[in-house]
């Protein structure tokens, strides 16, 4: 009797189940035609693969309550109301976004994000590489002045500072970079041939300027080669501003790859958001991008604790020499990069 009792309860749950799924599948789908939203569109709005909304639409996977209650936002309806109500007798008015099969759009502000990350670290950059600079050409006039043995700590210091200020740019956009990935790990094409051309312009332009830079830095060191602190701040202050450049043109040019930003993004995802994934292309996916995060993780850390060597053991005297560990970690970084992602770039 208990036996068939507790059958009775689980086949009347299922059955609940069922009715919901099939009720959130009808309301999801009427709500997005209403709304004039494609799936990619939804799909980007919640943080999720069009695989996923394509999923909920045809009643084969069912979304999670944090997705749930952002449908019920954008839609502008009750939990209840989405869950086990009808929806498809209410008159929506069409909202502001494409229509459906039109043109794509940047509904997430991807892109202006994305210039805005690109001004900040080039920033950074430049303010480390700057102060540092004028560490070492303050360090170059002590000697003159009858204060050589104050040179190094003056050095040390001064790139603490520049550190300090550098950091203090380059973290909160590294932040506001990562809380934009979670809350948009999938994002759609919308960029046009002619604002890709535009992109490819701005790269090749900063790489431009960066290598004229970093090769005049090269020259004025080697003709002011009598003094090495003074002909090593000149190479930092012209070098790094080339990096900040290069930098720019990379991560302004680069925003058009929205490829690499959604392999990136599923290499930030966490494993219990991996494991819940119902598509098996994505979460592959998702995997192997987080193998490559984790990768050049160890590399990025092992340059960093090199640079910090470098910097603040005086024995070494390679203080103006402290940012090539980062360089070549950089290096190492693509190289793992192309031999984990396959050729298909997926």
């Amino acid at each position: 009797m208990r036996c068939a009792t507790g059958r009775n309860a689980n086949d009347a749950s299922q059955h609940i189940r069922t009715v919901q799924a099939m009720g959130f599948r009808e309301n999801c789908q009427h709500m997005r035609t209403a709304h004039n939203m494609t799936q990619e569109q939804l799909a980007m709005l919640l943080g999720v693969s069009r695989q996923s909304v394509n999923k909920w639409e045809a009643g084969k996977a069912y979304p999670e309550l944090e997705k749930l209650v952002k449908l019920c936002d954008l839609f502008g309806c009750s939990l209840d109301e989405l869950v086990r109500g009808d929806v498809t007798c209410r008159d929506e008015e069409a909202t502001a976004w494409t229509p459906l099969g039109g043109t794509p759009q940047d509904v997430s502000g991807y892109d202006e994000a994305a210039r805005s990350y690109a001004a900040r670290m080039a920033m950074g950059i430049a303010a480390l590489c700057a102060v540092e600079s004028a560490a070492l050409l303050l360090a170059g006039l002590f000697p003159s002045a009858g204060f050589a043995h104050a040179a190094p700590v003056v050095a040390s210091a001064a790139a603490l500072v520049g550190l300090a200020i550098g950091t203090a740019i380059i973290l909160p956009a590294r932040f506001r970079r990562k809380w934009f990935f979670k809350d948009h790990p999938f994002v759609e094409d919308f960029y046009t041939s002619k604002q890709k051309r535009q992109a490819d312009i701005e790269r090749s332009t900063g790489l431009a300027i960066g290598a004229l830079l970093v090769v005049s830095g090269a020259v004025v060191a080697f003709l002011t080669g009598s003094n090495a602190w003074v002909a090593g701040g000149l190479f930092v202050l012209l070098a790094g501003l080339g990096v900040s450049a290069a930098a720019w043109g990379l991560i302004s040019g680069g925003r058009c790859d929205l490829d690499a930003y959604n392999r990136k993004a599923l290499g930030g995802l966490s494993e219990q958001d991996i494991d819940a994934m119902d598509d098996g292309d994505i979460r592959a996916r998702a995997e192997r991008a987080k193998r490559v995060r984790s990768v050049c993780t160890v590399i990025m850390l092992a340059s960093t604790a090199l640079a910090l060597v470098l910097l603040f053991v005086p024995p070494l005297h390679a203080q103006s020499s402290f940012w090539v560990p980062w360089a070549v970690g950089g290096i190492g970084c693509c190289i793992a990069r192309a031999r984990l992602y396959p050729k298909d770039g997926n």
